[in-house]
């Protein structure tokens, strides 16, 4: 069976980014300490997904939603 594991490149990393930009989940945002950086923020888009995401989670497999939590994303935004 070929391997098929995700191979985490800056492009592919940069390619992700640029997509959830572009369906309103994050927004990118400068750093004020160093403008090279970026910094990303959950849009209330990307909170709302995440959320809904939890939820499907929930209902699918509710094991594995004691042992994960996605919810912690938004709380660090």
């Amino acid at each position: 069976m070929p391997d098929i594991s995700f191979v985490n490149t800056c492009s592919n990393v940069t390619g992700l980014i640029d997509r959830m930009e572009k369906a309103g989940w994050v927004e990118r945002a400068a750093d004020t300490a160093d403008r090279r950086v970026k910094r990303l923020r959950l849009t209330a888009d990307g909170r709302r997904l995440i959320q809904r995401a939890e939820e499907v989670k929930a209902l699918m497999n509710p094991r594995a939603s004691r042992s994960t939590n996605c919810s912690r994303v938004c709380a660090q935004n």
